[in-house]
């Protein structure tokens, strides 16, 4: 069995296509197709989850989010990445490493 490499800032993460969103009263709502759970996510994971829709740099989430909300830049590193293993771990986003693997 292989271990998840920790997400690292230079990885690439977006929002898994096996998976329905809605935005509900500012937070977001995620059906997962391979579990059929559902998952909710607070106003700021919803920012995040829309910021990922798109494949984006985890370095370039960080500096949106730190430029959109008053938190210092390691607290946020740590919370988006704690954040991003979570979904990962959820089957909701895929990881690129920077080799594309």
């Amino acid at each position: 069995m292989q271990l998840m490499q920790d997400i690292q800032p230079e990885y690439t993460v977006r929002a898994s296509l096996r998976q329905w969103s809605a935005e509900l009263a500012g937070e977001s709502v995620v059906l997962n197709f391979d579990d059929g759970m559902y998952y909710s996510l607070n106003p700021i994971g919803a920012r995040i989850w829309q910021l990922i829709q798109d494949p984006h740099k985890v370095s370039d989430l960080l500096a949106t989010l730190v430029n959109e909300y008053d938190v210092e830049v390691a607290r946020c590193e740590s919370d988006l990445i704690a954040l991003l293993t979570e979904l990962r771990g959820l089957s909701l986003v895929e990881v690129q490493d920077a080799t594309g693997s």
